[in-house]
């Protein structure tokens, strides 16, 4: 078996693509294709314990999958870690290990990991307040095209928080 055939096939099931959907049977290929290593397989198979979509919804199950996922560089499992982390919703909240992942995440181009480092570094909510550090993760999010981000630089060049007040910059990234 292609690991990557059986996610694909446990996509199509999980959205009704081609096929009726069936979320159980989406979650057995989804299962097959992540114990056959596959990171994508590994990241829905986490989606599926979080949401209960095919199985009986279980946290830890999440984590564990997510974090296998962001062991093979898988951004999505890396943000989504983050924020599971970060918020706390397994009972144990861990800052630090949330944005050690999101800069993981960031690194490899993932747009809302830049996007929820930039509001941590802006608030100071699990490290140093450094509004200029928040205004450089939002530009590098901004950079790839991220709206989200190009609304809150426009917000920070309009009030001058982090960089010198410039209404003319904050037009162009509104």
């Amino acid at each position: 078996g292609d690991a990557g055939a059986m996610a694909n096939l446990g996509f199509c099931l999980a959205k009704g693509v081609g096929v009726s959907q069936n979320k159980q049977q989406a979650f057995e290929w989804y299962k097959r294709a992540a114990t056959l290593g596959n990171a994508v397989a590994m990241f829905n198979l986490g989606l599926c314990f979080e949401k209960g979509d095919g199985v009986v919804r279980d946290m830890k199950q999440t984590i564990e999958w997510w974090q296998r996922a962001a062991e093979l560089g898988y951004a999505d499992a890396m943000h989504n870690l983050g924020v599971v982390l970060f918020k706390g919703f397994t009972g144990t909240q861990d800052k630090q290990q949330a944005i050690k992942w999101w800069k993981q995440a960031a690194a490899v181009g993932h747009v809302q990991a830049m996007n929820n480092l930039g509001e941590i570094f802006f608030k100071g909510d699990g490290v140093e307040k450094n509004k200029q550090q928040a205004v450089a993760w939002f530009k590098q999010a901004a950079d790839l095209g991220d709206a989200e981000a190009m609304f809150k630089l426009g917000v920070c060049f309009e009030k001058g928080d982090g960089v010198l007040q410039n209404q003319q910059q904050a037009f162009e990234w509104y």
